[in-house]
């Protein structure tokens, strides 16, 4: 017997011909859904289908059995305004990453300025453009390549960049994943012990309000794991309550320090996407960025954080590193939690909660 997901891919390949599959899925509410499908053609853009926020324009997938599914282009996102118009402008458009209802980075040609990447988001155009724009005049002093801040469009919704020559970074050689590791290390080394200043911070405090939002959240999913969130949520709280009083000097921080930001170009490693850049504790880069190798197993996986631990500044405090990783896989649980097949979303929920638990014993016993 087909599942819904089975027919669904199979209406939408006999709609639009090839070969579908999805990127992206994401719970919005009770029954309510939004699925993001690539075709096996590169020419052809990705489909936003949804049953959400219903309006004029969507055109229905036939679907025969099957609960009324509607669908439009990425650059028809109602939350992206503008970015169709704005595109019309450019050549080779193509989607790099999307997030329906919030942002999309697309690669593309312009006459003038050659390869560039357009990036618009549902809201703060503007302050993205600033950071950017901040760590591009401090580019000199830095360990790693930055994009250069070009056309910025407010009524869009929408900004361009220039596109850094470099691929994506490969861990597939336990040598070579120990140099490159100690490298992106000392290199993200070079934005915190810089003078750039952001407008904004993210302190012990914001990550509080943040990770609290999160776990009411997961209770209101999943009620059966509200004792597993209260018990963690407890003790981030007393940390963060007892370490406001003493936190370090905020440095400016990547915010969101992920492998798959970094690009290996030819002379140096490259760094993009600055939308969370901001003053804060050293830590919480080091803990994004172990985070997400934590579920990868192998002994990649230990070279790479072993070795990127190793070249970090020296001055990390263990504690704060544990504070903001805990959060961290907090985070992934409320995320998993969105996840539109229930008994899916449970099962990673209470993974990733069970991984938070588990770090968080190394928090201080005073806690």
């Amino acid at each position: 017997m087909q599942s819904s997901d089975d027919i669904l891919i199979q209406a939408i390949n006999e709609q639009f011909g090839g070969n579908w599959h999805r990127i992206y899925a994401k719970r919005v509410n009770h029954n309510k859904y939004v699925y993001v499908f690539e075709c096996d053609k590169s020419t052809v853009e990705p489909i936003v289908v949804r049953n959400d926020n219903i309006v004029d324009k969507l055109k229905r997938i036939e679907q025969p059995g099957n609960s009324v599914m509607y669908w439009h282009s990425v650059l028809e996102d109602p939350a992206l305004s503008g970015l169709s118009e704005f595109t019309q402008n450019y050549q080779h458009v193509k989607v790099l990453r999307y997030c329906p209802g919030k942002r999309i980075t697309m690669s593309a040609h312009d006459a003038k300025q050659g390869d560039i990447i357009i990036k618009c988001v549902a809201s703060g155009v503007a302050t993205i453009h600033q950071r950017l724009r901040k760590i591009w005049k401090h580019c000199s002093s830095m360990l790693f390549e930055v994009s250069e801040p070009l056309i910025l469009s407010n009524a869009c919704n929408t900004f361009t960049q220039s596109r850094l020559p470099g691929q994506p970074l490969v861990f597939n050689d336990t040598e070579d994943s120990k140099m490159l590791a100690k490298n992106m290390a000392i290199a993200i080394g070079s934005l915190h012990q810089s003078s750039v200043q952001f407008p904004t911070t993210f302190l012990c405090r914001d990550q509080e309000k943040r990770s609290h939002r999160y776990a009411k959240l997961i209770i209101k999913r999943f009620p059966d794991l509200e004792k597993m969130v209260n018990e963690l949520t407890t003790k981030l709280n007393s940390f963060g309550t007892e370490y406001d009083s003493t936190e370090p000097t905020p440095v400016p921080i990547h915010g969101s320090l992920h492998s798959h930001q970094w690009l290996e170009t030819n002379s140096q490693l490259a760094l993009v996407d600055f939308d969370r850049a901001c003053m804060g504790h050293l830590e919480l880069d080091l803990a994004t960025f172990i985070a997400e190798w934590d579920y990868e197993p192998g002994d990649i996986a230990d070279t790479v954080i072993t070795n990127f631990k190793s070249a970090y500044p020296n001055n990390v405090n263990p504690n704060l590193l544990c504070y903001y990783r805990v959060n961290k896989h907090l985070a992934k649980a409320y995320k998993a939690s969105k996840s539109p097949h229930r008994s899916n979303a449970y099962f990673k929920t209470k993974r990733n909660m069970s991984k938070a638990l588990t770090l968080s014993k190394q928090l201080p016993r005073s806690v």
